[in-house]
């Protein structure tokens, strides 16, 4: 019977199993089913009520992991302070979590209750982060105040507001690997840790908490208010805590810590009230050499050292106070060492006799003003030396120390002893001795008592440090009243000897933050040094050279109160005044020595330089300069992109570009001495004799700092030119004058009010150019605005560098030889210069630009023009447009052209216009009319004042002469005041007027009644009334470049009969004749004609019979 109740009782159990298991099947299946349903509606609601962003990449439901409890793990878990932060921020999320597990009690749930057994955190970090506005990051992720939630449950306990009891039973709490980090933007703390490994577990019944706690964690940083840690220490607790919620305490049975090493064992309470209160002693567990260590902050190598038998040292202390209100709980902490020694095993030399007293009390206060730290009596000996020392220190905020040293050491093998890393073989011997007391006052400023005097003298102190060698260190440290110093000082350093004298006026009060200056006196000599010796850079010795020789270096240097404190604290440049001496140097890359000397002050934003000599060869630099933001430039690129991602972005340009003043003078400068490296010229061989006199340079410069800083962006920048004057050797014109304002805007460049003198001439220009780097010249357009008194353009091109384009001398040369005549060396040399003045304009490549001139006079090889006014615009297809273009005459009078300029051929130029000419002297037309016959000017038969209009088509050669072969011209014109000079048709037809010589005749007017036209190559001179001293003379015909002509003369009958001397005019003749008007009367026609070489004259119109 009991047999068959048993197998029902199993039956009925297995049944129970089997639905409990199935049901967890079901459930589990049912869950992994809808897995990414659930957990894509659990984000979504978290993000809803929240400005946060919660990111969960995977959900898992492990049924069996703590069985019969439910574990749930989430994988990948970020929460970001706002949404759209998860792409570009990952690394700067609030909280991240590799893998996060939680386990739930079923049967406890089955009931509706919620209760933890189990949580675990792996492989994260947590960033707490107050931001300047005294607001947490993870507020602006929930979007709440944490302060306002705590006055309404103040209000609501004031209220009567009873909050809902709950139960926590958590079996294990367990993280690994989380990195927690705090940063206080307001008050500057930055706390951060590593949490290897915790593991605890909490039982808790309605007001009452009992845990166990086993923690690892390295501190990586500690800053909070006026303590601060950069060295990594590890902390490792194993302790059981008991909690009262109601009374808010916290007590700690006697637990074990393990601190940087040190063994201690730890009790007290913590009372967590609105001001939380520590009260917790500790004690070192053992007396031996870990407890020195700890007090000396971890500097002895524990392994290379062995404590020896005898002697003791004990150390212990409490910490007891509130915490918060700027306000630190008191450490107090007492030391005492009695004959402790120990052994250096790899030397098996030994210290002995270390005996001291040192007693710290931090005070309450958080600035540490009330902190107290004297160590009495600290002797330590060994069988070569001896060091006593007392040190006393009180009040951070304004000390008062008081220091007394005397040793005699031994330093072989003492780099054994201590911890340095890198640091070995240390030799050589010291002598110490000296008392040093002083007060700080609340201006800041600290003095030192009366007698104050400390040295130290080294002989053959040496080690080596890393790869480094330094050996030979000899001379004296000293300070002595408020001077601290190098005396004597010499030392070897990888194999380079070197020299100092070295003088530091209140280093001691700038190193404990007093407000006096910091002056600095620096001797410095070195007969060798190597560069890749000092540095380990090969790359410097490709750019010094193997050896400087003969360094010379004298200095001073003023650093403004604080200084010190801001470059050591912070790593900032603080404001100084440098003033460099003198310096000499030899770098083997240079072709000689070269000497410096300078005057720089460095400002909160400027770098001001007032006086920089620098003698290089022969080359003499004087240099001042003001770099305004210069700081900008030392900002690393997290700064800016800070700026960037949020933070407030300076206002103002000063915040935003760099600026540089700068004047350059010299009075010498050869490029040989600036631009020779390892014996090679940086230029072309020519400009080697070159050398730059007299010269003056002065201007600023701004550029926006994303140019410096970003290669992506855009060039801008701005460039002021106030003054540049110089002289070249091989120029014969002085620079004088010059003046610009340049503007960079990308790929456009704008320059206002250029101005300047060369030789004779000058300009004045402003210029706006479009895609100015375009080389091919498509996108390239522009303006150009341009005046001048004189633009002599052979003058300004007249460089006579020797040598500088050997090749162009070769081929002029070699083209001129053999047509020249003999004759000085002077003369080829002018006609080969004649023959190479123009450029060839078609090889030139031109862009779309207007050129807009006001020159009054423009001297290009043999051509003189004058005032040249108006509009050119230039084009692609080398045809250049001219809109009103105007040039004047020397002696008046002027030319306008509107038409087209075109140089696209190579063989010749086109010039098609319409033509008009008022009132200019015919000798100020310097047109050489070119053909295959001949060369003709208009000035070898016309004087005169012409006035003249028509249409013209003609073409130039490359030398800017006029083919009159190929030109066509329709002119209509007048000649007032003028003469015709050796005209030979008139000088042919003189024999008919007794011989009368007509080679000057002087004229009132000659104009055309039909219009004067030029046609393959000859000119056809409609019927022109000459109005002369010689009478009415009517001419017409044509005429060519080779000296052939066909006129019909009309000469007054009377001038052929009567040989009347008067009216007749020589050349040189003075006589003032009368010059007879036109009007009717008889003629005598006379046709003169001439082949170029024969002539012939035949009384009547007889041209047909000589066109036959």
């Amino acid at each position: 019977m009991k047999g068959a109740i048993l197998k029902k009782g199993l039956k009925l159990t297995g049944w129970v199993l089997l639905v409990v298991f199935s049901l967890i099947l079901l459930t589990t299946f049912a869950f992994y089913l809808a897995r990414g349903l659930i957990l894509e509606k659990v984000v979504s609601r978290l993000n809803e009520e929240q400005p946060g962003e919660v990111l969960i990449e995977q959900m898992l439901l492990v049924p069996f992991l703590n069985f019969p409890d439910v574990s749930l793990q989430l994988r990948d878990v970020h929460y970001f302070e706002k949404a759209g932060e998860t792409d570009t921020l990952k690394d700067e999320s609030i909280l991240a979590l590799g893998e996060l597990y939680v386990s739930l009690d079923v049967l406890a749930l089955i009931k509706g209750d919620y209760e933890l057994t189990e949580v675990s955190l792996k492989n994260g970090h947590v960033r707490a982060k107050m931001y300047p506005d005294s607001v947490l990051n993870l507020e602006r992720a929930l979007g709440i105040s944490f302060r306002a939630a705590e006055e309404d449950s103040l209000a609501a306990d004031e209220g009567g507001l009873v909050l809902p009891e709950y139960g926590l039973n958590l079996d294990r709490l367990s993280l690994e690997n989380i990195h927690l980090s705090w940063k206080d933007q307001c008050a500057g703390d930055d706390i951060g840790l590593h949490i290897n490994s915790l593991e605890s577990a909490f039982h808790s019944i309605a007001d009452s908490v009992l845990m166990r706690l086993k923690l690892n964690v390295d501190l990586d940083e500690f800053k909070y208010l006026t303590y601060k840690s950069e060295k990594k220490r590890n902390v490792q607790i194993d302790t059981e805590l008991s909690v009262d919620m109601l009374e808010k305490k916290a007590t700690m049975d006697p637990s074990s810590m393990r601190f940087s090493g040190l063994a201690m064992e730890v009790s007290g309470t913590c009372d967590f009230m609105d001001v939380p209160y520590l009260d917790i002693d500790f004690r070192a567990s053992n007396e031996g050499l870990d407890v020195l260590n700890f007090i000396f902050r971890g500097i002895l190598d524990m392994d290379e050292i062995e404590q020896t038998d005898g002697g003791r040292i004990s150390l212990e202390g409490s910490l007891e106070g509130a915490l918060g209100d700027a306000r630190l709980p008191a450490l107090k902490m007492d030391a005492r060492a009695e004959n402790l020694g120990f052994m250096v095993r790899a030397i098996e030399r030994e210290i002995n006799d270390i005996n001291f007293r040192m007693a710290l009390h931090s005070g309450e206060k958080g600035d540490l003003s009330d902190a107290h730290l004297e160590v009495k009596g600290l002797t330590a000996r060994s069988p070569e030396g001896i060091i006593v020392t007392s040190f006393t220190a009180e009040n951070a905020i304004e000390p008062e120390l008081k220091l007394e040293l005397t040793g005699d050491l031994q330093l072989d093998g003492l780099d054994q002893v201590f911890e340095v890393e890198n640091l070995s073989m240390l030799q050589g011997h010291v002598r110490v001795d000296g008392r040093v007391e002083g007060r700080m006052d609340s201006l800041k400023n600290f003095s030192l008592r009366e007698g104050a005097n400390l040295k130290a003298v080294l002989s053959d102190v040496g080690c080596r440090y890393g790869k480094e060698q330094i050996s030979m260190v000899n001379g004296r440290i000293f300070m002595e009243g408020d001077s601290t110093g190098l005396k004597n000082f010499e030392l070897a350093y990888n194999g380079d000897r070197l020299s100092a004298e070295l003088k530091m006026v209140h280093l001691l009060q700038n190193l404990l933050g007093g407000r006096q200056p910091l002056d600095i006196g620096l001797l410095f000599l070195a007969d060798t040094l190597h560069p890749f010796a000092l540095t380990g850079d090969s790359a410097l010795t490709e750019t010094l050279g193997d050896e400087i020789s003969d360094l010379y270096l004298r200095a001073s240097l003023t650093v403004a109160p604080g200084g010190l404190k801001l470059l050591m604290d912070k790593g900032e440049i603080p404001p100084l005044h440098l003033q460099l001496d003198s310096m000499g140097v030899y770098v083997p890359i240079l072709p000689e020595a070269a000497s410096l000397s300078m005057d720089l002050e460095l400002g909160q934003d400027t770098l001001n330089v007032s006086a920089l000599q620098a003698l290089l060869g022969q080359s003499d630099l004087h240099f001042r300069g003001r770099l305004l933001n210069y700081r900008a430039l030392l900002e690393d690129d997290s700064t800016l992109l800070s700026m960037k991602e949020g933070g407030s972005e300076p206002e103002g340009d000063s915040c935003k570009k760099i600026a540089l003043d700068y004047a350059l003078n010299a009075g010498l400068l050869r490029p040989k001495d600036l631009l020779t490296l390892n014996d090679s010229f940086l230029l072309p061989p020519a400009f080697e004799a070159e050398q730059v006199q007299d010269l003056n340079l002065e201007g600023s410069l701004v550029l926006p700092l994303s140019v410096i800083r970003d290669d992506s962006s855009d060039l801008s920048l701005q460039l002021r030119l106030s003054d540049l004057d110089a002289g070249l050797h091989y120029y014969p014109n002085d620079i004088r004058d010059f003046r610009f304002d340049l503007r960079l805007e990308g790929d456009d460049l704008f320059i206002d009010d250029l101005s300047g003198h060369i030789g004779e001439s000058n300009l004045m220009a402003n210029a706006e150019i479009y895609s100015f780097r375009d080389s091919t010249m498509k996108e390239l357009h522009g303006r150009l605005e341009l005046k001048s008194d004189l633009l002599d353009v052979d003058q300004l091109k007249d460089y006579r560098l020797p040598g500088l384009f050997p090749e162009e001398d070769n081929r002029a040369e070699a083209a001129y030889s053999a047509s020249l005549p003999e004759g000085p060396e002077s003369d080829t040399t002018m006609l080969v210069e004649e023959a190479e003045g123009l450029v060839e304009l078609s090889s030139i490549d031109y862009p779309e630009f207007e050129f807009d001139l006001d020159i009054r006079e423009l001297r290009v090889s043999v051509f003189d023009v004058s005032g040249i006014n108006g509009r050119v615009r230039s084009t692609p297809e080398k045809i250049f447009y001219l809109d009103s273009l105007t040039t004047s005459g020397g002696s008046g009078g002027k030319i306008a052209f509107n038409g087209q300029f075109n140089v696209s051929s190579p063989t010749s130029y086109n010039l098609s216009a319409a033509l008009s000419i008022s009132e200019m002297d015919v000798n100020d037309l310097d047109i050489e009319m070119t053909s295959e016959e001949g060369d003709y000017q208009l000035r070898d038969n016309f004087r005169g004042v012409i006035s003249a209009d028509g249409l013209a088509e003609f073409f130039l050669t490359p030398d800017l002469n006029l083919d009159m072969g190929s030109s066509t011209a329709l002119f209509n014109y007048r000649i007032d005041s003028g003469a015709l000079i050796n005209f030979e048709p008139l000088q042919a037809a003189s024999r008919y007027l007794d011989g009368k010589d007509l080679s000057h005749v002087r004229f009132g007017t000659l104009r055309n009644s039909f219009p004067m036209s030029l046609v393959d190559g000859r000119i056809v001179i409609p019927l022109t009334v000459v109005e002369s001293t010689a009478g009415q003379l009517l001419i017409e015909g044509e005429q060519g470049l080779d000296g052939s002509y066909l006129y019909l003369l009309r000469i007054p009958k009377g001038l052929v009969k009567e040989a009347v001397v008067s009216v007749l005019s020589n050349a040189g003749d003075n006589k003032e004749d009368e010059i007879e008007r036109y009007k009717r009367g008889k003629f005598v026609m006379v046709t003169v004609f001439s082949d170029g070489e024969t002539q012939e004259v035949k009384i009547g119109d007889k041209r047909e019979k000589f066109l036959e």
